[in-house]
């Protein structure tokens, strides 16, 4: 009886040891599914992150084309704003300029533009090409370097250059980020650069290294007067533009 109490006692242990064996089995496996739901709740995790991270990839993708194509006149507007008439405010009251006289600024008014050439107001000084814009600025807020929009413009633009005898004047042109602008805002379009410049390639070259800033050179490479892409610490006369009030 004892021995048959101990078989029976082994055998129901062993039923024990299986049960345990299975809850072990049942541990385990919670385990895994432990380690599989938290694999999950990374991965949910994860998808959250790239989710949120592709909202941001578009979000910035669209606020780049919005700042791009809002630009047009940024660079432009933020150089133009360094002036204050402050710099050039004494030269301007100097050369009788006056609210009330207009005409005294505006040296030919045609197609719907007033010109101002600064050579024949501030005895030939010369000027960078920032400092060129300020010059116009201080003109009045409505002026700034000059555009040249047009064939007609262009050529309007050299007869005056041949005429004073200019050697070289600046514009309003100015390239930021490859892409060239006029102060007027008005799309731009390379009407007349230089085939050829200081090392006989064709322009705009950047052959000094950020060459930004866009003058007119009279027959300086035996090539007419032509559009350079220039460094823009030269220091050159401007021509300056406001649209016309319909003085003439």
């Amino acid at each position: 009886m004892h021995c048959h109490a101990s078989r029976t006692c082994t055998h129901r242990n062993t039923h024990m040891d299986v049960g345990t064996h299975r809850n072990t089995h049942m541990d385990v496996g919670t385990h895994r599914n432990t380690h599989m739901d938290i694999g999950t709740h990374r991965n949910t995790h994860m998808d959250i992150g790239t989710h949120r991270n592709t909202h941001m990839d578009i979000g910035t993708h669209m606020h780049t084309r919005t700042v791009y194509r809002d630009m047009k006149l940024t660079v432009l507007a933020a150089l133009l704003a360094l002036t204050s008439a402050g710099r050039y405010e004494n030269d301007v009251v100097s050369l009788d300029y006056t609210k009330g006289n207009v005409q005294s600024m505006v040296d030919v008014s045609q197609d719907g533009s007033d010109y101002h050439f600064s050579w024949r107001h501030d005895g030939g000084r010369m000027y960078e090409w920032a400092f060129g814009n300020q010059y116009c600025a201080s003109l009045g807020k409505e002026w700034h370097g000059v555009s040249i929009e047009s064939l007609d413009e262009d050529r309007r633009i050299s007869s005056i250059i041949t005429g004073d005898r200019m050697k070289y004047i600046w514009t309003g042109g100015v390239r930021h980020n490859y892409k060239w602008l006029w102060p007027s805002g008005e799309v731009f379009v390379g009407l007349n650069w230089s085939p050829t410049g200081g090392d006989g390639r064709p322009q705009p070259d950047n052959r000094e290294g950020r060459e930004l800033c866009l003058a007119i050179l009279n027959n300086f490479y035996d090539d007419g007067i032509r559009w350079h892409d220039v460094a823009c610490h030269h220091e050159k006369p401007i021509i300056c533009e406001r649209i016309s009030f319909g003085n003439s």
